[in-house]
């Protein structure tokens, strides 16, 4: 994006009052997260994601349960090093992010489910059924997974 055109956003986002607000309290809060990871172990500071600040308090956002309870021991530490802030109280929250999956097509997503030891034995199975709609059933599943399985494998 030219430069022009950000300048432009930029000058129509500083117009509006609240929109300003808005994004010097951002601003602020990215400053004071880097401050807080600054007083972190080196462990807990990757899984401190985001901090968020309303009247006194300090809201910290954790990936896990278990570094929540890790900052609150630290609590006090925190709060005595941003002293020059009003931040009386630490909350913590938990934000787990789910990890994005890799894209798979669909014959990859249909052969994880059966194996072509398990498809054998469902065609077996079918064999033996007297009632035809879950013969066919049974058949039609197991014949779905071996095409995808290799010739050496069924």
């Amino acid at each position: 994006m030219p430069a022009a055109r950000l300048a432009h956003v930029q000058n129509l986002l500083n117009q509006h009052a609240t929109i300003r607000a808005l994004v010097d309290q951002r601003r602020r809060e990215i400053e004071l997260l880097d401050a807080v990871r600054a007083q972190l172990p080196t462990p807990l500071r990757e899984h401190c994601l985001d901090v968020s600040i309303a009247e006194d308090c300090m809201t910290l956002f954790l990936d896990a349960p278990a570094w929540a309870t890790r900052i609150r021991f630290l609590a006090d530490d925190i709060i005595a090093s941003l002293s020059l802030t009003r931040i009386t109280r630490i909350r913590t929250q938990i934000r787990v992010d789910q990890p994005k999956k890799p894209a798979a097509d669909e014959k990859t997503k249909r052969a994880r489910g059966l194996t072509a030891n398990a498809a054998r034995h469902l065609l077996d199975a079918a064999e033996d059924m007297e009632d035809p709609t879950l013969r066919e059933t049974f058949r039609r599943f197991a014949l779905r997974h071996v095409e995808h399985t290799a010739p050496d494998e069924v």
